[in-house]
């Protein structure tokens, strides 16, 4: 079996995840976070907006100058950790795409929007349909840092476009099979690239997911090797 290639660092977790199920991977960091000194805008806001754990981590080290500030964030773990530490969640999503209601009965406030240099387009193209005031902050950079595999993967798992776009750098092509944290990142793919995502979108799930279909395949793939041997 050719290995699951992860083109991103692996957390912990992830790693004994994969080392349980005993399956060959190799994890390719392909992005570098360059995190950014934050100006914070003066004015008045009523929502700040995080979609990103490296924004979460920004606030986690310097909180914004804004009393009150009300928190709208993307992912159920930012949500968590910055509950925890003080912030006042009022609202929480999956993905950008699924804020759409809440922003929809709350169009007549003004946002702060403290993301990275890339992402975040989904949110910004629905603030800029419903005519809503916000203003947006860089918090760190995304560096692609493409370099050529030296094995063939056997799969492969994407947590972001970035790593679709920089491992097209130096691949090219993507003819093995491919996993998505989600719809947002699937759409990064070349046209006629199909991918599966778990339902909710998480590192773990997405990951668990290409395990179950590696598992299956090599299984169906045992069992057929099987017949055939008993037939000669």
């Amino acid at each position: 079996m050719n290995p699951l290639t992860v083109a991103h660092a692996l957390k912990k977790e992830e790693e004994d995840l994969l080392q349980q199920a005993g399956v060959p991977y190799h994890a390719l960091s392909f992005t570098e976070i360059v995190p950014l000194t934050i100006d914070w805008p003066g004015g008045h806001f009523d929502y700040l907006v995080i979609s990103s754990p490296q924004v979460v981590q920004c606030l986690l080290e310097e909180k914004p100058p804004y009393p009150h500030l009300l928190l709208v964030v993307v992912g159920e773990k930012s949500a968590a950790r910055l509950k925890k530490a003080g912030y006042t969640v009022v609202h929480q999503a999956a993905r950008g795409a699924l804020l759409s209601d809440f922003f929809q009965r709350h169009c007549k406030e003004c946002y702060l929007f403290i993301k990275g240099d890339r992402g975040g387009s989904d949110i910004l193209t629905l603030w800029q349909h419903l005519k809503i005031n916000y203003r947006e902050v860089i918090a760190y950079r995304l560096l692609l840092t493409p370099y050529p595999l030296n094995v063939q993967p056997g799969a492969l798992v994407f947590f972001s476009p970035a790593a679709i776009e920089c491992f097209l750098q130096v691949q090219g092509i993507i003819n093995v099979p491919v996993y998505c944290i989600g719809p947002t990142t699937a759409a990064a793919l070349p046209q006629g690239i199909l991918a599966k995502w778990p339902p909710k979108p998480s590192r773990l799930a997405t990951l668990r997911l290409a395990l179950t279909c590696l598992l299956y395949t090599s299984d169906a793939a045992d069992e057929r090797s099987r017949v055939d041997l008993g037939g000669r």
